[in-house]
Formats: structure tokens, sequence, C-alpha cells
């Protein structure tokens, strides 16, 4: 049985290190989610989403996904937190996670 990248860097990693993992994957399982979830019904009303792109646009301007945009800075920043987390030092990772936590 193979172990692949993401489960490796996981399995290297402190056990603190290993739940802020879990939690930024759940968190990005979440928003997926729920914008797929929204996309129904917003299709159902106004008929269909044509493309990848218009769905972004739809999800960043559209009123009828605003109340997503907190969840969606959280995964933002989180994705730029954690593309630059071997740089960073641990009091920077634990300040985000703490600001996740209000």
């Amino acid at each position: 049985m193979s172990t692949s990248s993401k489960q490796l860097c996981v399995l290297e990693t402190s056990p603190l290190r290993r739940t802020l993992t879990n939690v930024r994957y759940g968190l990005l399982e979440l928003h997926k989610a729920l914008i797929v979830a929204e996309q129904l019904t917003f299709e159902r009303i106004y008929g269909r989403i044509d493309s990848t792109g218009q769905l972004l646009l739809l999800v960043m301007n559209d009123p009828w996904f605003t109340w997503l945009h907190p969840l969606s800075n959280l995964v933002v920043r989180s994705t730029s937190c954690w593309t630059m987390r071997e740089s960073l030092p641990w009091t920077m990772w634990r300040s985000f996670w703490l600001k996740c936590e209000v």
C-alpha cells in the first residue's frame, strides 16, 4: 500500500500540525460542498451557470453568495499561509489559527 505525498507530509509533522492540516482540508471540503449546494439552488431559480469562470464571478460578486465570503476569505488566508508554512515561524501559524476561532 503506497502513501500519498499528502499523507507522508502529515505523518512527518507534529500532532498539532497534523491537526491543523486536517482542519485546513476539512475547511476546503466544506467550502466546496457549500458552493456546490448554493450553485444547485441558484441554478434552479435563475438557470444554468455556463462555466466555472462564471460560477467564480458569481461567488465573488453576486449577493446570493455573499454569506459565503467570510468562509472564502478564511480559505484564502489559510491557503496562503499554508504555501508559506516552511518559512513562517510557528507563532505566526498559531496567531492565524487563533484568529480563526474568533
